[in-house]
C-alpha cells in the first residue's frame, strides 16, 4: 500500500479498517447483516420479520404516517401499525399477541436500545387495554410498558429502552412485544393500534450499516488525496 504524506496512520488504518468491514459485510458471510431499518424509512417491514404468541394476532403489519410523539414537535413519519390481541378469548387466558424481531451481528461490548411506542383506541368507547409493550434481546425483557385502558379515541405515548452490558461478539435478536387480555374485536374499529418507531441503538457493540463504513472510509482516502495533491502542489 502506498504511502500518503501528511494523512496520519491512525486515520489511514482507520480507512481501511472500515473498507474491509464494509467489504466483509457486502460480501454474503453467513453472519446476519448489521441491525437497520428501526425507523422503517424504508417504508417497508424487512429485514424485520413478524412473530405471534399463543392465541395470539397483530392484524395485518402496515408502515404508515404516524405522529410518534403526540402534540410534540416532531412531525409525523413512518412507524409500524399492528393491531394485537387474542384471537378467542377465554377467562383466565394470559395476554396474547405477538410482535416484529431482528436478527443483526454486534460486536463485543455494551448495548443500549431505546424505542418509541404509542396505543391509540379508535372507538368512541372505553377499551380495557391499549397494549402490554416489550422490549426484549435475546429472548430477555428488558423493559415493559403496560398503557392499561384507555378512554374513548384516547392515545398514550410512551418509550421503551434497556441496556445490555458484555454483549458476545455475534448474531443477537432484537424484538418488541405487544400483548393484550382482549380479543381482536370483528368490528376494527373497536379494538386499539399499536404502534412502533424509532429503534435506536448506541453503544460500541452497534456494527455500523455497511454502507455507513464505505462511506466514512471513502471520506478518509478522499482527505488523503486532498493532502496528498496540497502538499505536491505546494
Amino acid at each position: 500500500m502506498s504511502q500518503v504524506r501528511g494523512f496520519p496512520s491512525v486515520l489511514r488504518q482507520a480507512a481501511v479498517t472500515l473498507l474491509l468491514a464494509g467489504g466483509l459485510a457486502l460480501g454474503g458471510s453467513a453472519q446476519a447483516a448489521s441491525f437497520t431499518n428501526g425507523d422503517f424509512e424504508s417504508g417497508a417491514l424487512e429485514p424485520w420479520t413478524t412473530f405471534l404468541t399463543d392465541n395470539g394476532t397483530i392484524g395485518v403489519p402496515s408502515i404508515v404516517e404516524f405522529d410518534l410523539d403526540g402534540p410534540g414537535g416532531l412531525p409525523p413519519s413512518l412507524a409500524l401499525e399492528l393491531r394485537a390481541g387474542q384471537i378467542t378469548h377465554f377467562t383466565g387466558l394470559p395476554p396474547a399477541g405477538g410482535g416484529i424481531e431482528q436478527i443483526a451481528s454486534f460486536n463485543a461490548g455494551d448495548l443500549s436500545i431505546a424505542v418509541d411506542i404509542a396505543a391509540v383506541n379508535p372507538a368512541s368507547t372505553d377499551n380495557i387495554s391499549g397494549g402490554i409493550f416489550e422490549l426484549l434481546f435475546d429472548g430477555v425483557t428488558l423493559d415493559t410498558l403496560d398503557f392499561g385502558s384507555l378512554a374513548g379515541n384516547e392515545s398514550a405515548f410512551g418509550v421503551l429502552s434497556g441496556l445490555v452490558v458484555g454483549v458476545i461478539a455475534a448474531d443477537h435478536t432484537i424484538a418488541i412485544r405487544i400483548t393484550r387480555p382482549r380479543e381482536i374485536s370483528s368490528n376494527p374499529p373497536a379494538t386499539p393500534l399499536q404502534y412502533v418507531d424509532n429503534v435506536e441503538l448506541s453503544g460500541n457493540a452497534v456494527i455500523p450499516e455497511p454502507g455507513s463504513a464505505l462511506l466514512l472510509a471513502g471520506a478518509l482516502l478522499g482527505l488523503a488525496t486532498l493532502r496528498k495533491r496540497s502538499r505536491n502542489r505546494a
